[in-house]
């Protein structure tokens, strides 16, 4: 499986040693890789987002 550069910065981000610098569930969500991923492949990878 390959990750593009985006995707490697979201992992990065998320595997931050230091817990004050690790990303947050809603900041994870908010970041450009999600919002780069097309429809069908959010489907695939069971993602959903919900409005409120």
């Amino acid at each position: 499986m390959q990750v593009d550069a985006l995707g490697l910065d979201l992992l990065a981000r998320l595997l931050h040693v230091s817990p004050s610098r690790r990303l947050s569930a809603h900041a994870a969500l908010s970041h450009p890789w999600f919002h780069d991923l097309p429809f069908e492949q959010m489907n695939r990878l069971g993602l959903s987002f919900h409005l409120s």
